[in-house]
């Protein structure tokens, strides 16, 4: 999985805006490029829909190693593997906001926070796209109106 940032979907956002665009001087030939655009955003959103799942079942394995380590329950091999140094003790009670205060869970929680962000612009997308039709529709009835037909 690779790493993500806000960029990410701030280039979802021009993608869109470049596809967006609705042609005033050929409406038949934007309404035959729905097709293609749909195509285009449901395998963007496929394709974080599944990176989403991915980082969901990471931050869970990291929270559980994470939670032994805050236990002292890590074994000396684990805590080399990780290149950690055996957590001091700490009170039960506080061992969530350790957790929540943790570089590497927020490190995960904040990619699946950009792939579902990703997830639901892509959403909003196609809910858009869907709404093409209608939209080329009235606009052909308006310049129609517009030139007294």
């Amino acid at each position: 999985m690779p790493d993500l940032s806000a960029d990410t979907v701030m280039q979802l956002h021009a993608l869109w805006k470049e596809d967006a665009a609705f042609d005033k001087l050929d409406p038949s030939g934007m309404l035959a490029g729905i097709g293609a655009l749909h195509a285009k955003y449901l395998r963007i959103l496929t394709e974080y829909r599944l990176q989403a799942k991915a980082w969901e079942r990471k931050l869970a394995r990291l929270k559980k190693i994470k939670w032994e380590y805050y236990n002292g329950k890590l074994d000396q091999a684990a805590l080399t593997k990780h290149g950690w140094v055996p957590f001091p003790f700490v009170l039960k009670a506080d061992i969530h906001t350790y957790m929540e205060a943790d570089a590497d869970i927020q490190a995960v929680r904040s990619q699946q926070d950009i792939c579902e962000e990703m997830v639901e612009t892509a959403t909003a997308i196609l809910k858009a796209l869907n709404n093409r039709t209608w939209e080329a529709k009235e606009y052909c009835s308006w310049e129609k109106f517009m030139r007294g037909a």
